[in-house]
C-alpha cells in the first residue's frame, strides 16, 4: 500500500487525453446512428429538419436530469 493521498494526486496529459480516449468508440457509432436517424426522418417520414432537432434537443434534456437524479440516488447510497 502506498502512504499517497488520492485528491492531492494529479494526472499528467498523457493519462488524461488516454482516459478521455476511452469513450470515443463508442461516441462515434451513437452519433452515426443519430445521424442516420435524423436523415431518415427528414428524407423518409418528410418531417422537416428542425422538428428532428428539437426531438433529439429533447432527449438531451431528458438524458441530463436523469444522469444527474441517477447519480444523486447513488451517491446518497452508504
Amino acid at each position: 500500500m502506498s502512504d499517497h493521498n488520492p485528491l492531492t494526486l494529479r494526472l499528467n496529459l498523457r493519462e488524461k487525453i488516454a482516459y478521455g480516449m476511452g469513450d470515443v468508440g463508442s461516441n462515434l457509432m451513437l452519433c452515426i446512428g443519430t445521424l442516420y436517424l435524423l436523415k431518415f426522418y427528414t428524407d423518409e417520414l418528410g418531417m422537416p429538419a428542425y422538428y428532428g432537432g428539437i426531438i433529439f434537443l429533447v432527449a438531451k434534456f431528458f438524458t441530463a436530469f436523469t444522469d444527474m437524479l441517477t447519480g444523486f440516488l447513488l451517491d446518497s447510497r452508504k
